[in-house]
């Protein structure tokens, strides 16, 4: 069985890596598939309707973030997709399944994803997870000179650290 777990990761903190880890920690899923949603919108493409702070990182560098992780931490078989977002959340699930190889289960903290997901009806887990830990919460630690890092994976830290990312979130979000 293979199962999906989608995000727009901006950036991989650890309540993703909660998810990823409880994914893998189920013995029927053979498979991970991880979807980085929304891959089209970075800071140089806002993503409609959002401020330009909401989406700092490029579909490559969070690829490179989770990748980094999935090596180092999860002994199980797995994909990294860049799926690009569509403007009909009606249409969404029917867009991942064309996106992506078949998946029987998926691993999800959103609302909005899980009711999705469960009106196409495909099974859901929302296991235990750091729920203090947000993208948003970690944006605005690196715009407050706060301790992001301590949000984050080691694997997120290096790649944000290497492309200036903390000085680019700052950045953006002065300019709203």
């Amino acid at each position: 069985m293979r199962a999906l777990i989608p995000g727009r990761f901006q950036p991989l903190h650890l309540g993703h890596c909660d998810l990823i880890r409880a994914a893998a920690g189920n013995e029927d899923v053979k498979e991970l598939l991880i979807a980085i949603c929304s891959a089209q919108y970075d800071h140089k493409n806002a993503m409609p309707g959002s401020r330009p702070v909401d989406n700092p990182f490029t579909c490559k560098e969070r690829e490179r973030m989770l990748k980094g992780y999935l090596k180092h931490n999860i002994k199980k078989k797995f994909r990294v997709f860049c799926v690009e977002d569509i403007p009909d959340d009606t249409q969404w699930v029917a867009h991942l399944k064309e996106q992506l190889p078949e998946f029987s289960i998926v691993y999800s903290g959103d609302k909005l994803v899980r009711g999705l997901i469960e009106k196409a009806n495909i099974k859901v887990k929302s296991p235990e997870f750091r729920r203090n830990t947000h993208a948003t919460r970690v944006r605005q630690l690196m715009v407050s000179n706060g301790n992001w890092k301590a949000h984050l994976p080691k694997e997120s830290v290096v790649v944000i650290e290497e492309i200036a990312g903390c000085q680019r979130v700052k950045t953006l979000a002065r300019r709203g």
